[in-house]
């Protein structure tokens, strides 16, 4: 770009600078600051390590983002600026407040997993060799976010006394670095479900949205997320389920759940019941990755998803006919006669894209007791003189019919010249339940 012409978004300045140590300088720290606007701070400063012959220096590389909670490695570097072998070199290492060194390797830093902010006196374990340099990892871990600066010295001899490394590290005296880390929260998982996952139109279902905190060292508060329903799928305005705690607000087609905290180790869970009036295809509800935010930068790196089916409801309706006297197929206007054996049939049909069920209730009328067997009619109370009533549960698929038999016997005396029988059904018309 043009230094005096400002940046427009997108666009950048380069400047370049040539550094020259000033004699004896073991390392040079340069500093460069935007006086507005300035969105990230923290990678304003850098650290220029002399590599003066005759002499040891020291440089590091730490990654610049981590995770709390998750290992993460620092990298020293030692160069033997010496003309001859350089043994058991000491290296003086500062660890942020909130840093624990868990173990190292290429080097003795003394007891290992740390104190978190430790100054380690870590000696080498290998030697090296002229104009050659050497290194050693520390794998460390963090309990808190933000940004984190890790120190490092070293005397300029190799040995004796390695300075104390810091913001304030006396660098004419010693070769001084540091490196900076980002520190974010850990990711948060998410689930969500419907219960049922398959419903009628104008039926509900209870929707279950999960948050976890997997992380045992860090709480999460001001967590937020929104859920944008499916078209053509509402809540109902009732709210099941809360162990969030914030506030969870829905306005009919969008869930918002804000302002929660959720303890480390732990999850919690929002319900909500919907419904639709809508038969169809499925209906995805998808609540996308990054949705869920929090006060130390949690978010959900992998989106949450759910299927609602929704049917046209069950629709059960019965019919009667009498299908055989005596064993042998009944004909139109039949004639009757005292113990004769009338089979009749009762077809069950759900002409409804769900299964569905009705209750049969037949009366045994008078003249007649029923002497049906294996035909799934309740036998308590007996289900077998005139007027008695016998009852029966059946359930048919969606889109399906099923038949169901009763079978029953003439018995005198017949008090009146036409034999009526009827059966009810808790579902549907019934308009051909009756048989004259």
């Amino acid at each position: 770009g043009n230094a005096s012409t400002a940046p427009t978004q997108g666009s950048y300045l380069t400047y370049t600078l040539t550094v020259t140590p000033a004699d004896g300088a073991r390392s040079v720290n340069n500093t460069a600051a935007i006086t507005v606007n300035d969105l990230n701070p923290d990678n304003n400063t850098s650290t220029v390590v002399s590599q003066s012959s005759g002499q040891v220096s020291i440089s590091k590389s730490a990654p610049p983002k981590a995770t709390v909670g998750v290992p993460f490695d620092y990298v020293l570097t030692v160069n033997n600026g010496y003309g001859t072998l350089a043994s058991r070199i000491v290296v003086a290492e500062r660890l942020p407040p909130t840093v624990t060194a868990n173990s190292v390797t290429g080097a003795n830093c003394g007891a290992m997993p740390s104190q978190p902010g430790a100054l380690l006196t870590c000696t080498l374990t290998a030697d090296i060799a002229a104009g050659a340099s050497g290194s050693f990892t520390l794998n460390a871990t963090a309990s808190s976010v933000g940004v984190v600066t890790n120190y490092a010295s070293v005397n300029p001899n190799g040995t004796s006394t390695p300075g104390t490394p810091g913001p304030n590290c006396d660098t004419p005296q010693y070769s001084c670095t540091s490196a900076k880390t980002q520190l974010s929260a850990p990711p948060v998982s998410l689930s969500k479900a419907f219960d049922p996952n398959d419903i009628g139109a104008g039926g509900t279902s209870l929707l279950t949205i999960t948050v976890s905190n997997a992380n045992s060292s860090v709480d999460l508060n001001g967590l937020s997320l929104t859920d944008d329903l499916p078209t053509n799928v509402t809540t109902t305005g009732v709210e099941v389920g809360n162990t969030c705690g914030g506030t969870f607000t829905s306005d009919g087609s969008t869930l918002t759940l804000k302002d929660w905290a959720l303890a480390a180790g732990s999850d919690s869970q929002v319900q909500w019941m919907v419904t639709s009036t809508v038969p169809g295809p499925s209906y995805v509800n998808t609540i996308s990755a990054n949705n869920v935010g929090s006060a130390e930068g949690a978010t959900n790196p992998a989106p949450a998803s759910d299927t609602l089916t929704v049917r046209v409801p069950a629709n059960v309706d019965a019919k009667k006919t009498l299908l055989n006297v005596n064993g042998v197929p009944a004909q139109p206007n039949q004639k009757l006669r005292n113990f004769d054996v009338l089979e009749y049939v009762i077809t069950v049909t759900n002409t409804g894209g769900q299964a569905g069920s009705t209750t049969l209730t037949e009366a045994v009328p008078n003249g007649a007791i029923y002497t049906g067997s294996n035909e799934g009619w309740s036998t308590s109370p007996a289900c077998v003189a005139e007027s008695s009533q016998c009852t029966q549960l059946v359930s048919v698929a969606a889109n399906s019919s099923t038949t169901v038999h009763f079978t029953m016997t003439i018995t005198p005396p017949v008090r009146t010249p036409t034999f009526i029988n009827v059966v009810t059904s808790s579902s549907g018309d019934c308009n051909n339940c009756t048989y004259t």
